[in-house]
């Protein structure tokens, strides 16, 4: 449960924040609201056609995003080629954020089978 609402707020969270930031004077590169768009594209994507796989989504992309937190805190700026500004300090809050809730969804959300069972006992 806690899963399919993380992959749906993070997806509809990021597909807007990369749309505005592509039509707008946001700050942040092109291919940093690029990748927000096409992350949440795939967020979307699980959260209506592969709501079982939620929670292995949540664990994978609240990993990738402590990852980026942690690379930020580092002082790592770039990537490769991509300037992706990963030490400002909103950035850190945003993808370190991101990341704890995917972690604890995908992590200490409970699975369907189990509300299910719950619901029934009760």
């Amino acid at each position: 449960m806690a899963a399919k609402a993380y992959t749906v707020l993070v997806g509809l969270l990021l597909l807007v924040v990369g749309v505005l930031g592509l039509l707008s004077k946001v700050p942040l590169p092109t291919h940093h609201n690029w990748f927000h768009v096409v992350s949440g594209v795939i967020a979307l994507g699980v959260a209506v056609f592969a709501l079982d796989r939620a929670r292995i989504f949540a664990r994978i992309f609240g990993g990738i995003y402590i990852l980026l937190t942690g690379l930020g805190l580092a002082g790592v700026v770039d990537l490769g080629p991509l300037h992706l500004m990963l030490n400002a300090v909103p950035v850190l809050y945003v993808h370190g954020a991101v990341g704890l809730a995917g972690l604890l969804a995908g992590f200490l959300g409970k699975k369907k089978a189990e509300v299910t069972q719950m619901r029934a006992a009760a």
